[in-house]
């Protein structure tokens, strides 16, 4: 019988029997891809890392009420409904962002590399910053993080068809983005 699972680590959290233990593997696993998405729809790296900590605080309550399988969706709509209140209930504050380098690496890139990759990652949230939040967060999920349409639609709480319409709006409205970006040339 083929699994249904998308990663080893996710198929690892089925035999745990500590809740803490599975915590801290969510934690390990979950937690990067969460925080991402909570800066690629805007949220300032300050509010990425409380809504992430409140999101996996949430879970550490309700860690027994969560399916290890629903672990990821289950996550992403708890950061995505944190983070929707958050923008209703304060206005939203803009804050240029310092990758700052999150683990030493045995091969390490060069200062020119470094540099690049800052240049495309800090291109993308600008690009994506243009966007309207729902195909910001549909393209976010999907395309960046990897999460099924399916998946994403539960998430945000959406029927299926129009995460794959607004999907397809922000890749077609990002294409143009890019276009122009390119047309513009280096800054």
């Amino acid at each position: 019988m083929a699994s249904t699972f998308s990663a080893p680590a996710e198929r690892e959290m089925v035999t745990m029997t500590s809740t803490s233990e599975r915590v801290r593997l969510a934690v390990r696993t979950h937690y990067p891809p969460v925080w991402r998405s909570l800066r690629r729809l805007g949220a300032s790296e300050a509010d990425a890392d409380d809504v992430a900590q409140e999101v996996f605080l949430v879970f550490s309550k309700r860690v027994d009420d969560v399916a290890p399988e629903s672990e990821k969706r289950f996550l992403f709509r708890t950061a995505f409904r944190m983070l929707a209140t958050a923008r209703r209930s304060r206005s939203r504050r803009r804050e240029e962002s310092d990758d700052a380098i999150d683990e030493v690496r045995d091969s390490a890139p060069t200062p020119e590399e470094q540099w690049d990759e800052r240049q495309r990652l800090e291109t993308l949230d600008r690009l994506l910053g243009q966007l309207p939040f729902e195909l910001r967060a549909v393209l976010t999920l999907c395309a960046i993080e990897q999460v099924t349409a399916r998946d994403a639609a539960e998430i945000l709480e959406l029927p299926q068809g129009t995460v794959a319409s607004r999907l397809a709006r922000a890749r077609d409205t990002m294409a143009e983005l890019v276009r122009r970006e390119r047309a513009r040339g280096p800054r």
